[in-house]
Order: structure tokens, then C-alpha cells, then sequence
């Protein structure tokens, strides 16, 4: 599932099901880049946003910083407003040089799933 978050298709997703602190998704730029956000999109899985989310980044996939850690209902909320049709999370962070990103849940929830339809990533904060 997971080449469903780079069809350009909101109305596809990658999921895993309820949500479960060990549940993660990798990301590698094949490059080290800086980056400064990270922008999961629900496309039409509006409440499949994750719940407490942590956001790390490495540059040689051992070492990993956090650069996010926490809940992401106001961007959930902003997302449905701003385009309903993609529902695009913007998680932004300070900008730092990265190869590769993961997404990590932190937080349980037994009725939602965690879903990404598209994921972007992108160089600075927005």
C-alpha cells in the first residue's frame, strides 16, 4: 500500500489500521535536503488523522531527531477548511538537513485508522 501515498489519487490511501504507538511510515529523499515540514494528506479519511504524532529525521537512518511531537487536531481541522478534497496536514518544524523522515504514532486509538492518501515533504517551514 505504501506507493498509494505518491499516486496523486486523494480517494487512495496507505493505512495500518487501528492506531497503535508502534505503527510508522519511512520516507527517503534519496538525498540529504533540508527540510521543514512534512504534509501528510486524509484526502476523504478526514478522521484518520493521527492522534499524537511524532515526526523524526535522520540523515544516515541510525541517528534520528525529533522534530515534531504531539497532536495534530488544529492541523486536521485547518486542512478541512482550507480544501476538503485533500485534506493536506502541514506539520511544520525547524528546517534541518534530512535524508529520510518517519512518522510515528505515539497514542492508541481503537475505532480510527491512521491514513495517508498523499505525502509531501517539504524544504522549509511554511
Amino acid at each position: 500500500m505504501l506507493p498509494l501515498v505518491t499516486d496523486g489519487d486523494y480517494r487512495t490511501r496507505w493505512e495500518c489500521g487501528p492506531q497503535r504507538p508502534t505503527q510508522e511510515i519511512p520516507a527517503d529523499l534519496g538525498r540529504i535536503a533540508t527540510v521543514g515540514a512534512v504534509v501528510p494528506a486524509l484526502g476523504r479519511f478526514a478522521t484518520d488523522f493521527p492522534r499524537h504524532l511524532r515526526v523524526e529525521t535522520s540523515s544516515d537512518g541510525s541517528t534520528w531527531e525529533s522534530a515534531f511531537d504531539g497532536a495534530v487536531l488544529a492541523e486536521a481541522i485547518e486542512a478541512e477548511f482550507v480544501d476538503p478534497a485533500a485534506n493536506r496536514l502541514v506539520v511544520a518544524f525547524a528546517p534541518r538537513p534530512a535524508r529520510y523522515i518517519r512518522l510515528r504514532l505515539m497514542d492508541a486509538d481503537d475505532v480510527w485508522y491512521w491514513s495517508i492518501a498523499e505525502l509531501e515533504v517539504w524544504s522549509g517551514s511554511p
